[in-house]
């Protein structure tokens, strides 16, 4: 099964969810939404159905705005999710959520 490094970014209240491999990154309102966000951008990217390939997600770093993180990812796109699609209600995250991260590949 493929694998896609995703680098995630903390902005804010936001977060930048960067495929690298794919040269797109986009927003995701909470941090149960990063997974979600990404897999949304892989699929509509690669036309691959969305549980055919597993993530490997790696902490970046905090940027104070977007702008920061797109001047330095020059090679990269944003993406913008499709409004149709399911799953991209915001929900309210708890102070104790934890994004799962995997170092490596």
């Amino acid at each position: 099964m493929r694998h896609y490094l995703v680098s995630v970014h903390c902005c804010g209240p936001r977060w930048i969810v960067h495929v690298p491999a794919v040269g797109a990154w986009a927003l995701g309102d909470s941090k149960r939404a990063i997974k979600l966000v990404a897999r949304q951008l892989i699929s509509s990217i690669t036309g691959v159905g969305a549980a055919e390939f597993e993530l490997d997600l790696i902490h970046g770093r905090a940027v104070a705005t977007v702008d920061e993180f797109s001047s330095a990812a020059i090679f990269a796109q944003r993406w913008e999710r499709n409004p149709a699609w399911p799953g991209q209600v915001s929900d309210p995250v708890a102070a104790d959520d934890v994004v799962p991260v995997r170092r490596g590949l």
